[in-house]
């Protein structure tokens, strides 16, 4: 979470969520529903671009840059959003049992990285030609203790799409908060106490 210390009171923070999934799972279909609340059926699959967006988060507004991938292969080049991102949005498409694998070896990267991640199976709206169970979808969230999952189409309601990427900014935000008044309260802990504790650690363990 990009929340460094300024003085500049027109300083705003921010929070980095890279989108990952297959080709064709409509990823950039999410990010343009997102940014512009219109759905585009036409678009180029190998592009990535990074975007913002205002939010008001915990009333306090944030900037919420979101990064639309491509992989030329699964998984390849990892470093470039593992470095900058401060949450994960992993998608598949209820269409493509193959796209929930290759969501799981996404998953496997980003889910050891302490940063909120989000499962979300995507072209709900294709329920006759579904072959991903919510269930399934549900179970894997769990398996690699995603912050949250959705069912969502980036064709159907604005509201749905932008609830994935608020809630998993908001999930940043507030990870971020508990680590700052967890970091405080160890600064603020008195001498004294210090001396103490350490005392009662050595008497235990020597």
């Amino acid at each position: 979470m990009n929340q460094k210390k300024h003085k500049d009171a027109s300083y705003q923070p921010s929070c980095n969520v890279a989108i990952l999934g297959a080709v064709g799972v409509g990823k950039s279909a999410l990010v343009v529903k997102y940014l512009s609340k219109r759905f585009i059926t036409e678009y180029d699959p190998k592009h990535e671009g990074t975007y913002n967006r205002q939010e008001v988060i915990n009333n306090q507004e944030i900037t919420i840059r979101v990064m639309d991938t491509f992989d030329e292969e699964e998984c390849t080049n990892s470093e470039r959003y593992l470095d900058w991102a401060d949450a994960y949005v992993v998608v598949y498409s209820i269409t493509d049992r193959k796209s929930l694998a290759s969501s799981q070896a996404y998953l496997d990267i980003v889910s050891h990285t302490q940063c909120p991640v989000t499962l979300v199976g995507n072209k709900a709206d294709l329920e006759f030609d579904r072959n991903v169970a919510r269930q399934s979808g549900e179970r894997t969230a769990k398996e690699y203790s995603c912050t949250s999952f959705f069912e969502v189409s980036a064709c159907d309601q604005y509201s749905s799409v932008a609830q994935v990427f608020k809630s998993v900014a908001e999930a940043s935000i507030n990870l971020k908060n508990i680590r700052i008044q967890e970091d405080t309260e160890r600064r603020h802990i008195s001498p004294s106490f210090r001396i103490f504790n350490k005392s009662f650690k050595n008497l235990i363990f020597n």
